[in-house]
């Protein structure tokens, strides 16, 4: 009965500092946005209250692609803007990144200002 006692208390003691070494990690967002066409992008920025410091990627010639990653903090909301020429579009990737089910996604930027994330 001993051994038993101790030995849940040794698997308690190293599932608890798993689970605090695992959410002390720092959580990682990376977004591919794809020009798809004949105008380049100005830029595209990731935002919010997620971020300590907006980020963004700039000059994306037409038919080109960039990447973009940051660190996220371990909650907040975290917003996209995209800029190409005089249009300027933003929009909510997460409300909360806690909640965020995927640590990347995709942006393709389409003639006609469409804007389509994956």
């Amino acid at each position: 009965m001993r051994r038993l006692t101790i030995g849940l208390a040794l698997l308690t003691l190293f599932a608890g500092a798993y689970l605090y070494w695992h959410v002390s990690q720092p959580k990682h967002f990376t977004l591919k946005a794809i020009n798809h066409t004949d105008r380049p992008v100005t830029s595209v920025s990731l935002f919010g209250t997620a971020l300590d410091d907006e980020s963004g990627i700039s000059d994306i010639a037409a038919g080109g692609e960039a990447q973009l990653t940051v660190t996220l903090k371990r909650d907040g909301m975290l917003r996209v803007r995209i800029e190409q020429g005089m249009n300027r579009a933003d929009t909510i990737l997460a409300d909360d990144v806690a909640r965020l089910s995927n640590a990347q996604q995709t942006l393709h930027i389409r003639p006609g200002n469409r804007f389509i994330l994956e």
